[in-house]
């Protein structure tokens, strides 16, 4: 079995609008550009939407490289070969349950699950 090398980070929640994506582009932007935690970053657009992709697509410049992974196999297939290129990998996953974010998850290192705070939580 091949050794891991580069990080893989997984945003994921099966509901919408919480946030996976805008932490996505925000981890990805300061890991590339924070002089302290300089990195090789990929950020995977796990997300048929292609919401970060969409957003990053209207930047100048963007200081990390992103691909779009939005199949439970190629997703599967490709992290494996990429951590060995990449120092941090961020996957943005879909808003629901599917072989996507599985695939995903099963590959990750870390999870990160983002939740919107409801005005119960606020008491």
């Amino acid at each position: 079995m091949a050794a891991k090398k580069g990080l893989v980070v997984t945003i994921a929640n099966t509901k919408g609008g919480v946030g996976k994506s805008t932490i996505a582009g925000n981890l990805a932007w300061a890991f590339a550009t924070h002089d302290d935690l300089l990195r090789r970053v990929l950020l995977v657009d796990a997300d048929a939407q292609a919401s970060v992709t969409k957003w990053f697509d209207l930047a100048n410049e963007v200081p990390f490289e992103r691909i779009q992974l939005t199949t439970a196999r190629v997703l599967q297939q490709q992290l494996p070969r990429l951590r060995q290129q990449y120092e941090l990998i961020l996957v943005d996953c879909p808003p629901m349950q599917s072989d996507v974010t599985a695939a995903a998850v099963t590959q990750a290192d870390l999870g990160l699950i983002p939740v919107q705070p409801s005005p119960l939580d606020m008491l």
